[in-house]
């Protein structure tokens, strides 16, 4: 009988969720590890075996306890997820390459898609287009009105280092842009400021060999951002795309990938050509979609790190949807709710959305944690939230008795 493979998988959220499915579901033995003991994946029952790390900010110390974990187990292979995480094995390979596989970049690769700046400046080299931007070093209060006016309202900021929707902000005229420009690089480090693109949000995914040559790809088209201004896919769909398909390929290759990688863009409405945005060096929140699609990266992942090689395939399924529903969506309605004046500019509207919302069967539609074959992650997901929202509120209540109590000390004296 052939002996199954084991895996170790890194930051057990939801994305490494769908990698330990995926896996566990094809005999492989999945252990998961994080420094948080409620992590959702711990909960599925195709994780067979959990390790809870050292809650700390000291990457040596979380480093030498995973090295421990790998060197006591003897994993065949480990999925590292979180580009921190990612960059810092890739960069200390030689600890973990005795003990198991890890098909990742090298550290050159993946150090362009630490910074925003490297990345963008990469793509531009190549021709793919990109919003028009500024950079950290090109930025300064004495040129801040002739940069505004080439780059026009709103203008957008975003931290060179960063992931998600993470410090991102938007400024409406040019003393906000001053303002939340030296804000964010005050509060984020080195910044850049891109024109505000009005178009659709697209992802694509890719898997390449050691020798970075493409074996597969999957592309989406995001229909709800969290938050709506811009930020990560909630609710997403397969689809095709030829430019993005084109630029992904050539991008990654003259990185020189290995691995799986995600990269972003938006389809311009002023002249429906795609523009680069950023690259994941890693699973991305949507695995799940590429996955049901019938790109399955996971597992595809760990027969490229087993067998060397795989054979390139770049069908899948459009039409294939999948959702974040709890608490993503709940957190987008909520929002649009809040800021309905505002959204209503988006064509988005709290009756229309609550719609949406509760439009909870379609065809091909999946969903990022619920699943009735594995239902425990989502009840734990949904408690977590709860009780995290609760204890919250506590909070502010009591913080609100205390100020009013401080209030009433200063009226008496």
């Amino acid at each position: 009988m052939k002996k199954s493979g084991k895996v170790l998988i890194t930051n057990a959220t939801h994305i490494s969720l769908a990698a330990t499915r995926s896996l566990g579901q094809k005999g492989i033995e999945v252990t998961a590890v994080s420094p948080d003991k409620h992590s959702i994946t711990f909960y599925s029952r195709y994780c067979k075996h959990k390790f809870v790390t050292s809650i700390t900010q000291e990457k040596d110390i979380y480093l030498d306890d995973l090295v421990q974990i790998v060197k006591n187990e003897k994993f065949d292979v480990l999925l590292p997820g979180g580009s921190d995480l990612i960059f810092t094995i890739s960069k200390y390979r030689n600890k973990f390459s005795p003990y198991t596989k890890i098909p990742i970049a090298s550290t050159d690769s993946i150090e362009i898609t630490r910074d925003k700046s490297k990345t963008l400046k990469f793509a531009m080299k190549l021709g793919i287009p990109c919003p028009k931007t500024f950079f950290f070093e090109d930025i300064d209060p004495s040129n801040m009105k002739e940069l505004a006016i080439e780059i026009g309202f709103p203008a957008v900021i975003k931290p060179n280092i960063g992931s998600g929707a993470r410090g991102i902000s938007y400024a409406n005229s040019l003393e906000e842009l001053e303002d939340v420009y030296a804000r964010t690089v005050k509060q984020y480090g080195p910044s850049l400021i891109q024109e505000f693109i009005k178009g659709k949000p697209y992802s694509s995914s890719a898997l390449f060999n050691s020798n970075s040559q493409p074996r597969r790809i999957c592309i989406q088209q995001g229909l709800r951002e969290l938050p709506p201004t811009g930020g990560t896919q909630i609710y997403c769909i397969s689809t095709r795309q030829q430019e993005i398909f084109d630029n992904t390929l050539e991008l990654l290759k003259a990185m020189k990938w290995y691995g799986i990688a995600g990269l972003d863009f938006i389809l311009d409405d002023r002249d429906q050509k795609p523009k680069f945005l950023e690259i994941n060096p890693r699973f991305y929140g949507s695995l799940c979609l590429a996955i049901a699609a019938g790109v399955d990266y996971p597992y595809l992942l760990y027969r490229l790190a087993m067998d060397g090689d795989i054979e390139p395939d770049f069908n899948y399924k459009t039409g294939v949807k999948c959702r974040y529903l709890f608490p993503k969506e709940l957190k987008y309605f909520s929002y649009v709710f809040r800021n309905r004046a505002a959204m209503s500019s988006r064509n988005l509207y709290p009756s229309r959305v609550f719609l949406d919302f509760i439009r909870f069967y379609e065809p091909n539609l999946n969903y990022f944690v619920m699943s009735a074959d594995d239902p425990f992650p989502a009840v734990v997901n949904s408690i977590l939230y709860i009780s995290g929202l609760i204890k919250r509120n506590i909070y502010k209540i009591k913080n609100k008795n205390l100020s009013l109590i401080r209030d009433e000390i200063e009226e008496d004296r």
